[in-house]
């Protein structure tokens, strides 16, 4: 069974966007679409990107090794939603925050 579930990750993903980027100026309905691109979109750069992947880990209590991530789906939604909860390993043995 999986740590998290890809629908958990979307979400803090979309939440953590929204706050963090955004200004309040993201339609979530477009964001939640799987095959949204933050970074090409230009909500995200690679800074912001590194700082989500770290608030994730901290806020699921999981570490994920991204190195075998395609790197072109590495910023779309879906994609990297799913990456993440087929690939969580937890922290300190606890699994969700």
């Amino acid at each position: 069974m999986s740590l998290i579930r890809a629908e958990d990750v979307k979400i803090f993903t979309v939440n953590f966007i929204s706050e963090r980027f955004s200004q309040g100026d993201l339609d979530a309905a477009h964001v939640e679409n799987d095959s949204f691109d933050f970074l090409q979109a230009g909500i995200i750069d690679s800074l912001g990107i590194i700082e989500m992947i770290m608030a994730m880990e901290k806020h699921f209590h999981i570490t994920v090794d991204f190195e075998q991530m395609d790197p072109e789906k590495f910023t779309c939604l879906g994609a990297f939603s799913l990456y993440v909860a087929e690939n969580a390993i937890a922290d300190g043995g606890s699994n969700k925050a």
